[in-house]
């Protein structure tokens, strides 16, 4: 894909001086990605790209007019930088619709997303995607798309609201802003030539587009025949050797600091190393609102690698023209003729906060705020409640045992808060009390229970152990990726309770303690985000994640991830799905009675 110029004749004209530039930025410290050099510049653009870098940095006085502008703008020896590239990310689970992120995140100097909106791809299938790239339309921002490759992520293992194959990928590769194929998370399907995989990722190298990674925790043989599955990257890497090991052979490390893996420090460490970091970008994956609110986008990423060692050049190379490259973006990532003008002017290159920051040479943010409008429109996807099963009764969600028994060996799902959201299995002997599993002499266990919100009637089970809630429940329609319900609970009837406020709000989160209501966080859209400002949404996550506290759990930097990633079937190692619990190193489904 090549962002270019509408009218490249006026463009040449601009940089030769047959016609002034619409604005030159002056005085400005240019960053060159291409050479790693800083220098004094003056800059024109000209219909949204660079005509002309006008600098002597070799210090040759060769002579040259000087560079007319109808507008100029005084960066006062600030540093000019590309406008950074985020190379992973979905937008749903900012929990923003697409142009209320891009209201959040422009400040902070992202000027361009690679997004995978196989969240919503999941809920309305290609109608949601088709929503994503709509409602991305017309923004000071570029929301480039990929076709999600796993809706379901792992079939026959899960049931959710759509199926995507040959057919919907080719007719979204359609779309003009689609760039390639999302994040291919079933890597044993890959490895193991399983036929889905293969016809998608063939389909997407025959078109010549990119084809997004998500391998976790492989190498050797496993790691090679990843790579010549296809997938030419990996946001999975939560190690310096994973780093290593992919860098090698030529896999881009997507270095992700989400709201949920925390890997920038380990990763940097892996790479600084080495002669060429041509091969890492940054990747913000799933960011919750309020880390955005607090921190930054992708350029609190950047200064977190800045202080693990990494070289602020390098840095802004990799927050910049590594991820377009990637990705296979032309056009984009550079400050230097014939690249959009999507730039960003900081006063230090050791904390990277945009005092500007121009999209396609306008001055879109000044000093953290959005200078850009970005107008409010409605989309016939966003009235929609996707929650439309009936709320189960009590005695659905309670788990059968055999009645002739006092207690019984059970399977059960364990959470590690110093692993996040990785869980393994354990087992555990349950007592029986009139025919069901009763935990209620245990306050470490807790009822799971993922409902399909999709008209298949299906309920898997579990027992989890150390959550971290010891009473009431909480419940989710944000639950990768299929996003059917998840809801872990004390008993039965708190649990009817968040489901049933759950499907008045059309999805997002609710806690409960002794049948109320504690706090909620509505996500209307798709049951995935809100049409608010990040304020809003952020406020009210901050307001759930004090009422889990409440409800016991302390000590979980990140609670509501962990439980939205239970039902993940791709993830290890423990997980549960609308169709049970599943090891998802075997893909083999566990009982709940051990015996």
């Amino acid at each position: 894909m090549r962002i270019q110029p509408k009218n490249r004749e006026r463009l040449v004209d601009a940089a030769i001086g047959r016609i002034p530039c619409d604005l030159v930025i002056r005085n400005a410290q240019v960053v060159n990605v291409f050479t790693g050099e800083v220098y004094d510049a003056d800059v024109g653009i000209c219909e949204g790209f660079i005509a002309h870098v006008q600098c002597d940095p070799d210090k040759t006085n060769r002579p040259e007019a000087p560079l007319e502008g109808v507008k100029e703008y005084d960066a006062k020896g600030a540093f000019l930088t590309p406008g950074f590239v985020d190379a992973h990310i979905h937008i749903e689970s900012t929990m923003m619709t697409p142009r209320y992120f891009a209201k959040a995140v422009i400040p902070h100097g992202t000027t361009t997303v690679i997004t995978d909106p196989h969240e919503i791809g999941n809920v309305f299938g290609v109608k949601g995607v088709r929503y994503m790239h709509e409602c991305s339309e017309d923004l000071p921002m570029r929301q480039l798309i990929l076709a999600p490759s796993c809706v379901p992520s792992l079939p026959g293992k899960e049931n959710g609201g759509a199926s995507f194959g040959v057919e919907e990928i080719s007719e979204l590769f359609k779309l003009p802003r689609v760039a390639g194929l999302a994040e291919v998370m079933d890597y044993y399907g890959v490895m193991n030539n399983a036929p889905r995989m293969v016809s998608l990722v063939g389909h997407c190298l025959d078109e010549e587009k990119f084809a997004q990674g998500h391998a976790f925790c492989i190498y050797g043989r496993e790691l090679s025949a990843y790579a010549c599955g296809g997938p030419m990257s990996d946001h999975e890497c939560i190690s310096a050797q994973d780093a290593r090991d992919r860098v090698r052979v030529g896999i881009n490390v997507d270095a992700r600091e989400s709201s949920i893996s925390q890997d920038i420090d380990d990763i940097i460490r892996g790479v600084k190393d080495f002669r060429y970091t041509d091969l890492v970008t940054f990747a913000t994956d799933d960011t919750e609102s309020d880390d955005i609110l607090k921190r930054g986008h992708e350029n609190y990423i950047a200064n977190k690698a800045i202080r693990a060692g990494f070289d602020p050049i390098d840095a802004i190379k990799v927050a910049t023209i590594n991820a377009a490259r990637e990705a296979g973006i032309k056009g984009i990532g550079a400050v230097a003729p014939g690249y959009t003008a999507d730039l960003a002017l900081f006063d230090s290159l050791t904390n990277l906060e945009p005092k500007a920051v121009f999209y396609g040479g306008e001055l879109v943010a000044e000093d953290g705020k959005l200078l850009a409008v970005i107008e409010d429109k409605d989309y016939e996807i966003e009235g929609i409640n996707s929650v439309s099963i009936p709320v189960p009764a009590p005695e659905k969600l309670m788990i059968a045992a055999p009645a002739d028994r006092t207690s019984a060996r059970c399977n059960i799902i364990v959470f590690d808060p110093n692993k996040g959201f990785m869980t393994d299995f354990g087992t555990a002997d349950i007592p029986v009390k009139d025919g069901f599993l009763d935990i209620s002499g245990d306050p470490s266990l807790k009822y799971a229970a993922v409902i399909n919100r999709y008209g298949t009637g299906t309920i898997g089970q579990a027992i989890v152990k150390d959550y971290g809630i010891r009473e009431g429940a909480v419940a989710s329609t944000v639950a990768h990726d299929c996003h059917n319900i998840v809801v872990i609970y004390d008993k039965p009837e708190n649990a009817v309770t968040a489901i049933a406020r759950l499907k008045e709000n059309a999805g997002g989160y609710v806690s409960v303690r002794d049948g109320e209501i504690l706090a909620e966080m509505k996500l209307p859209v798709a049951g995935l985000m809100s049409n608010t400002p990040i304020e809003t949404i952020a406020a009210q996550s901050q307001r759930l994640k004090a009422s889990l506290e409440t409800l016991g759990m302390t000590g979980v930097a990140f609670p509501l991830f962990n439980m939205a990633i239970l039902p993940l079937p791709v993830v290890p190692v423990a997980r549960l799905t609308d169709l049970g619990m599943i090891n998802a190193i075997t893909q083999e489904f566990l009982p709940i009675i051990a015996e």
